[in-house]
């Protein structure tokens, strides 16, 4: 009889290996509280660079120009609120250019989204890891081409700094 594995991560931790399954090679971004918890597991792996940018603008607009140059998923990470605002510009210029671009934004303690609610019904339903497959469908569907390319991931504090249990028979990683 097989043994079910059964692995503890974190939201944060989950949202790291996702992009790591996905060959995310660069994140462009700027840290802010409500995803310091990403930025701690980014330090501890090598597999994703993070490139510091001094601005959350220009961490879209540098996700943008990468993707743009090398055919891939552009992935910027901005903090939430004034974070978010600020990246608003690139968002926009990649939008109307349809160019492949992943934005991961947390989401403050009080704030509560259509996309957060999914990423708790797939935990509460063993469909998967929370917060993975927000972040996996937001790359496929830019991977795709379709006519929206951009995708904005927002990833709630709950969820990055929870500890959540898979039992499904394997693990990501």
């Amino acid at each position: 009889m097989d043994r079910v594995k059964t692995s503890a991560l974190s939201g944060a931790e989950i949202v790291v290996r996702c992009l790591q399954e996905e060959a995310v090679e660069y994140v462009f971004g700027y840290p802010g509280g409500a995803v310091l918890f990403i930025y701690d597991e980014l330090f501890k792996q090598d597999k994703v660079k993070h490139v510091l940018v001094r601005h959350e603008q220009g961490a879209v607009h540098a996700a943008d120009g990468y993707s743009r140059s090398s055919q891939k998923v552009g992935v910027a990470l901005v903090t939430s609120g004034p974070g978010v605002t600020n990246a608003v510009t690139g968002i926009a210029t990649a939008y109307m250019d349809s160019i492949p671009l992943v934005v991961l934004t947390g989401l403050g303690r009080e704030a509560l989204d259509v996309r957060v609610r999914t990423v708790e019904d797939h935990e509460q339903h063993g469909v998967g890891l929370p917060g993975h497959r927000v972040v996996e469908e937001a790359l496929v569907r830019a991977r795709g081409g379709q006519a929206a390319a951009l995708e904005l991931a927002e990833l709630h504090s709950r969820v990055l700094t929870r500890e959540h249990r898979r039992h499904d028979g394997h693990e990501r990683g």
